[in-house]
Order: structure tokens, then C-alpha cells, then sequence
């Protein structure tokens, strides 16, 4: 197996993770528990877990009303999507630059 698809399955597994804790805080805030610190649920979701924080986000309705997160998870999806498109394609982000300098559309 090539290693883009073991590096693809490493974003993807800990995106599930970082779902699983925002599920986790969500349950806890509900039933007066331990929650899970701000700080952590951040880290986590610029450390590539922008996809399973957002999924957080708008499947579970937590942290919506919080205008850190609001800012800050979409950024974060951003650059989760950004970097597994150059994991899958590479050569896409040349392209797309090129393009977009020399103010044209990408050929593809």
C-alpha cells in the first residue's frame, strides 16, 4: 500500500477521534461530568482534526454558540482538507496556484 493511503487513514481515524471527544464533551455537559478542556478540543482539531471537529460541530450542535469556535473550526477544516488534497494530489496545488497567478482556471 502506497504511504499516502496509510497517512489518508491516520487523518481519517484520528478525525473520528476528535468526533468521538466532542461527542464525549457533549454527553458530559449534559450529565454534570468531567469535561473536555476548550484548549484540547482546539489543539486537536488544528492538529488535522478539523473534519471530525466540525462533524462535532453540526451533528451534535456543540460549541456553536461560542464565538472561538465558530472561527476557529472552520479554519481548522480548512486546513484539513487543504493538506489531504495535497496528500491525494500533489501536483493540484501547483496547478492551482499557477492558475490562479496567472489568472486563469486550472486545466483538469
Amino acid at each position: 500500500m502506497d504511504m499516502r493511503k496509510y497517512i489518508l487513514i491516520g487523518i481519517a481515524l484520528w478525525n473520528l477521534t476528535v468526533l468521538f471527544m466532542y461527542a464525549m464533551d457533549k454527553y458530559r455537559a449534559r450529565s454534570g461530568g468531567w469535561r473536555v478542556p476548550q484548549r484540547t478540543l482546539f489543539v486537536c482539531a488544528l492538529c488535522l482534526g478539523g473534519i471530525g471537529a466540525a462533524a462535532g460541530m453540526g451533528l451534535l450542535r456543540h460549541k456553536i454558540r461560542h464565538l472561538k469556535f465558530r472561527v476557529l473550526i472552520p479554519f481548522s477544516l480548512l486546513i484539513t482538507v487543504a493538506v489531504t488534497v495535497f496528500i491525494l494530489w500533489p501536483g493540484a496545488v501547483a496547478e492551482i496556484l499557477s492558475a490562479v497567478i496567472q489568472g486563469g482556471t486550472p486545466v483538469g
